[in-house]
């Protein structure tokens, strides 16, 4: 089998991987979560630390399931968008701030960074998770391509609300998952695209 060809489909799968443990990392600690609720909830809370009565401590086991997940997610995306973008630079580059940026998500929450830089860095995941969606559409078959673009773009345009604080009755929690989940559904896509493929283009 072609190198270029092999590395390809390795690299979808890792993408589909990537987007399955982050949601199931994601619906474990939502539910291992004393009282969390998805629409007041930012889906950080999974991760950060919860203070009460002065006393502050992480929300266990929650926290450590998702940022595992979320940094995990961003290797992944990492090691898929080096293996299975080369010939797409444009869409790799987009791909590994996404990646990079996912793990930066994991560790500012674990190390309890400040909140603005947690937000810094979030926002940029988010933004550049967008764009890669719409760039794929490059390599993607047609129909498939114009999914990946109202998916992109369904994110992007939930990123503006959510940055103006705009979450049209869906709650702050709402409106990030508004965000997340099509860039999700997104990855699954085109990761079973690549690893499909049998033409090493």
């Amino acid at each position: 089998m072609n190198l270029v060809l092999a590395s390809r489909q390795v690299a979808g799968g890792l993408f589909v991987a990537a987007a399955a443990e982050f949601f199931f990392g994601m619906l474990f600690s939502e539910a291992l979560y004393p009282g969390y609720s998805i629409s007041s909830d930012t889906i950080s809370h999974l991760g950060s630390i919860v203070c009460s009565a002065g006393v502050c401590h992480f929300q266990q086991p929650s926290a450590d399931i998702f940022n595992s997940s979320v940094i995990l997610l961003g290797l992944l995306i990492l090691v898929a968008s080096l293996l299975g973008l080369k010939e797409k630079r444009a869409i790799q580059v987009s791909v590994i701030i996404t990646g990079l940026g996912a793990i930066g998500v994991g560790l500012t929450l674990a190390l309890h960074s400040s909140p603005l830089l947690h937000s810094l860095v979030s926002l940029v995941t988010f933004v550049a998770a967008g764009i890669s969606a719409v760039l794929s559409y490059s390599v993607l078959s047609k129909y498939l391509s114009i999914i990946s673009v109202v998916l992109g773009a369904a994110s992007l345009l939930a990123t503006i609300l959510f940055s103006v604080g705009i979450y049209a009755g869906l709650g702050i929690g709402g409106m990030e998952r508004l965000i997340v989940y099509p860039v999700l559904i997104w990855g699954t896509v085109f990761g079973a695209s690549l690893s499909s493929s049998n033409q090493a283009s």
